[in-house]
């Protein structure tokens, strides 16, 4: 398969994008290229790294067809290219987040081995935030699950940064969200960083004491 990682990423999410629209224009047609879509997607289970994925899309047609006869699935009047992209692209989106989960859990296992009662659990762009780019950063816990979510993100005017945190329950072993039984408080916002800085301060004082 010709082209970088990075374009052959590209061409799944186009294929995806272009389905997108049949879903008001051809209802009925979008659910049929869903269902050959999920079908073929299923059929790449095996594959569980990006590497595995491009290998695969040297042979898409023949998986897609395979797929069809064994599904039974009627194709007629659907673009199977179209097909193999939004598959591969619904694919690659599911190995990602697989990937991101064990990473989260042998990131918890060496912070309890090494003693660490807090860990970060997942951090996006950059501590500024504004104007370059949105910030999340969610750190917990570890003896309780107890976390916060720290962010910075643009107002409703999208003109000046939001900063912002709030406490949330993860399951220690897994870093995913546990249902809560209760409505959540909402998120303290703030709209300069020195109070936002105090209170995510305060908040891990509180869970635990200690900086991630």
């Amino acid at each position: 398969m010709t082209g970088s990682l990075d374009e052959i990423i590209g061409r799944w999410t186009a294929a995806e994008d272009r389905l997108h629209p049949l879903v008001l224009a051809q209802p009925e047609t979008y659910e049929r290229y869903l269902q050959l879509v999920r079908a073929v997607a299923d059929a790449l289970d095996d594959a569980r790294t990006r590497e595995q994925l491009v290998e695969a899309y040297g042979r898409a047609r023949a998986i897609v067809e395979a797929t069809i006869a064994r599904e039974g699935i009627t194709a007629d009047g659907l673009d199977l290219g179209l097909v193999a992209g939004a598959a591969f692209g619904l694919r690659y989106r599911e190995v990602i987040a697989e990937l991101r989960k064990d990473e989260v859990k042998r990131r918890l296992a060496a912070a309890g081995d090494h003693g660490d009662r807090w860990v970060v659990v997942h951090e996006t762009g950059l501590a500024g935030g504004f104007p370059s780019s949105a910030y999340r950063k969610l750190e917990m816990h570890l003896p309780d699950g107890m976390a916060l979510h720290s962010f910075v993100e643009l107002d409703a005017d999208m003109d000046r940064p939001v900063f912002g945190v709030e406490v949330v329950k993860l399951d220690p072993k897994t870093g995913g969200g546990v249902p809560a039984k209760e409505a959540p408080p909402e998120p303290l916002t703030f709209s300069e960083r020195e109070p936002w800085e105090a209170a995510v301060e305060e908040l891990r004082a509180g869970l635990g004491g200690e900086s991630a």
